[in-house]
């Protein structure tokens, strides 16, 4: 949520946009990371994609009903490459720290 708060302080959206849905998808994200197996390469590429399509989808939403803007679209290409990336760039960034984690 402090990130979210954060963020919207950074940029030209209202406050609490970003954080009602860094919240809920940090809240999702924690209940399915304890049921699934995260450490598999194919379930952290559904999930992250999956992750930044819900974050999106929160966010379209809460400005939909809260503040009334009728110009956001859910899905649109530029969102899916979006989400592609950003789950690349997960790999490149988190994969070599992974190798310093300990076995459970």
């Amino acid at each position: 949520m402090v990130i979210g708060l954060l963020q919207d302080s950074l940029s030209r959206t209202p406050l609490g946009l970003y954080g009602i849905a860094k919240t809920l998808v940090g809240y999702v994200g924690s209940s399915i990371g304890a049921r699934l197996d995260v450490e598999h390469p194919v379930a952290r590429f559904i999930l992250t994609i999956g992750f930044y399509l819900f974050h999106h989808a929160v966010f379209t939403l809460t400005s939909h009903l809260l503040l009334a803007h009728q110009n956001e679209t859910y899905v649109t290409a530029p969102i899916l490459i979006a989400s592609v990336v950003k789950r690349l760039h997960r790999d490149r960034a988190v994969s070599p720290a992974d190798r310093f984690r300990r076995p459970s």
